[in-house]
């Protein structure tokens, strides 16, 4: 209220109606994300040691290990959990998959999980050996490994309104509950029961209980709040957990409880009211096809001969189709209403002014949007002043003819460019739709006993959709910059597979080596050098061999020099996976030093 200078509460919740962007800034203000790496030590000691361990019992290779944790703010904890179930993977030859799922409401917290960049003060919360393990050490902060990223997935999830994740193995919602009330903890507590397998674990913070609703979960450790659900592996899924109304739709509820017979009686006598009071009309949509017509609208409709449409533009009277597919254009491509020039139809032999209104309708929810058109019907004309004024209605019709034309131009231009962005998308997209295709098998049981079943899963595959598109994007930039420093650079640098076959190389190795782009992937023997160097394959295989640099100065068949440097390839895991060389010319040096000695030689002539 200080802040948005109001007075009364009643004032700040005007403020907060009036304000579209006030609900998310008090969202946000009101958003604890305050969580750190092993956060209560005995706790997740005790995790380590009893409940990991019994997650892989009787798992096989084609069961998963599903972890989810509930507010998850900045990811610490998720990773925590990935932390553990990594060290005791390490500890079985064959263990079945794992998934981590980290949640919140907090866009900005998910953001900094996502990245998996922390400060250097998290030495005080990790042991230097999982700090070893797990991070990446950077210049002033360190990054999680990608294998230990790879786990866990983060999105975007309210426990109140969204549908929960199924098939869980262990819960780890922590300092959640004492943000709640009573009766909305019982809900939350509903939805995690819902969650989990039968037998799965509910870890909870130190000021939390699981004890209501009674019977849902039993106590395993009542200091570290380590529960487990008491639902029994033959017992069939739970009832889904009712979620959140609107309050909107609570107002309207309480306020007027209608039954259904009564609402559609006063829905059906005021779209009566609006016929009668209305003129007659259309609704259609984006394509211009036909939603819903009022009771009279047939008046003003005749189909063309042919398969029947549901194109307005084909459906309305032959007058009207010129004015009517200009005015479409104008409502859905530049949302303007548009109110016609009177136009001349004839209803039972006699001419008839009609006035054609069309309006842009944007319903909530609908992206592209509707529109409604409205049909004016005037007086009756006198046949005799009609031919007077053809000439009028004729140059009329040519302007919005060619009004037509443009937009219709413009509208193709516009489709063609979101073709071709489609296009890239879809083939960007391909990878993705590949590895959801096993989420898709692993959920087809649920997909056909449980509508609410479905929902869960598309909140899942949301999530890996969004962590897929991010990944690429990375990808992309490390690509481009990797492509940018090869053009820029001086250096002749080519890079060779450990079966010494061209993987990439710059565009000063053109200078020395008779290859171009199309050569990747042949052996480097199979190519013609500029260099007096016959050992080049030997020292490269040497390389490999051994893992030491080998550094030689080499003469050119064009009378210049090269400092060559051969070094091992190393990847960003530490294998070695081929040979790097580079190739420095360094002819100017040599012919400093030639002419230095030139000079002393002339000097020591003159002094004998």
């Amino acid at each position: 209220m200080q802040v948005t200078r109001t007075d009364t509460l009643q004032a700040y919740y005007e403020f907060l109606r009036a304000n579209v962007g006030e609900a998310q800034a008090l969202l946000n203000d009101l958003l604890i994300s305050v969580t750190t790496f092993f956060r209560d030590a005995e706790v997740f000691e005790l995790l380590k040691t009893t409940i990991v361990p019994q997650l892989f019992t009787g798992k096989d290779l084609n069961d998963q290990i599903r972890i989810w944790v509930p507010g998850c703010a900045t990811g610490e904890e998720a990773y925590t959990i990935a932390m553990l179930l990594l060290e005791e993977v390490s500890q079985h030859e064959l263990h079945p998959p794992i998934q981590v799922f980290g949640s919140d409401i907090d866009a900005r917290a998910l953001a900094t999980a996502r990245e998996g960049r922390y400060p250097t003060a998290i030495e005080a919360d990790v042991s230097q050996e999982r700090l070893r393990r797990f991070f990446i050490r950077e210049p002033d902060h360190y990054r999680v490994r990608q294998d230990l990223r790879d786990m866990v997935l983060f999105a975007n999830h309210s426990l109140l309104k969204d549908p929960p994740f199924s098939r869980i193995d262990l819960i780890s919602c922590r300092n959640v509950l004492i943000y709640l009330d009573h009766e909305v903890q019982e809900q939350v507590l509903h939805t995690l029961y819902y969650a989990l397998n039968a037998g799965g674990y509910l870890l909870l913070g130190p000021s939390e209980a699981a004890d209501r609703p009674q019977g849902f979960f039993r106590v395993m450790h009542q200091k570290a709040r380590l529960y487990q659900s008491t639902a029994r592996p033959a017992e069939k899924a739970h009832v889904v957990p009712q979620l959140l109304r609107t309050a909107r739709g609570k107002e309207a509820s309480i306020q007027r409880p209608l039954t259904p017979s009564v609402a559609m009686s006063e829905v059906a006598a005021h779209r009566r009211a609006l016929e009668q009071a209305a003129p007659p009309s259309i609704l259609v949509d984006a394509s211009h096809r036909v939603l819903h017509l009022s009771e009279n609208a047939g008046r003003y409709t005749q189909p063309i001969s042919g398969p029947l449409t549901g194109d307005i533009v084909d459906l309305v009277r032959p007058e009207l189709r010129a004015e009517l597919r200009a005015a479409l254009h104008r409502a859905f491509d530049q949302h303007h209403s548009t109110l016609s020039l009177p136009i001349l139809v004839n209803f039972n032999g006699a001419p008839h002014r009609l006035d054609l209104q069309v309006k842009p309708v944007s319903p909530e929810g609908d992206a592209e949007g509707t529109a409604l058109v409205l049909f004016i019907e005037g007086e009756t004309v006198d046949p005799s002043l009609v031919s007077r004024n053809m000439q009028e209605v004729t140059d009329e019709t040519v302007r919005h003819l060619t009004e037509e034309l443009e937009l219709t131009q413009a509208r193709m231009r516009t489709l063609r460019e979101e073709s071709a962005a489609a296009n890239e998308e879809l083939r960007a997209s391909n990878e993705e739709l590949q590895s959801m295709n096993e989420e898709y098998r692993s959920t087809s049981e649920e997909l056909e006993t449980s509508k609410e079943e479905l929902q869960s899963i598309n909140e899942e595959l949301t999530a890996v959709n969004t962590e897929l598109k991010q990944r690429l994007e990375a990808v992309s930039r490390a690509n481009s910059d990797l492509e940018n420093l090869m053009a820029v650079t001086e250096i002749g640098t080519l890079f060779l597979d450990t079966g010494l076959r061209i993987r990439r190389f710059t565009k000063r190795v053109t200078d020395l080596f008779s290859i171009t782009p199309a050569d990747e992937g042949r052996p480097i023997t199979d190519f013609a050098q500029k260099l007096e160097y016959e050992d080049l394959v030997k020292d490269a295989q040497a390389v490999l061999d051994d893992l030491a640099p080998i550094h030689r100065e080499v003469h050119s068949r064009t009378n210049g020099w090269y400092d060559v440097r051969l070094r091992p390839y190393r990847t960003i895991e530490d294998k070695i996976d081929g040979v790097v060389i580079t190739f420095s010319d360094v002819t100017d040096r040599h012919r400093m030093e030639e002419a230095l000695r030139e000079c002393e030689g002339k000097l020591q002539r003159m002094s004998i």
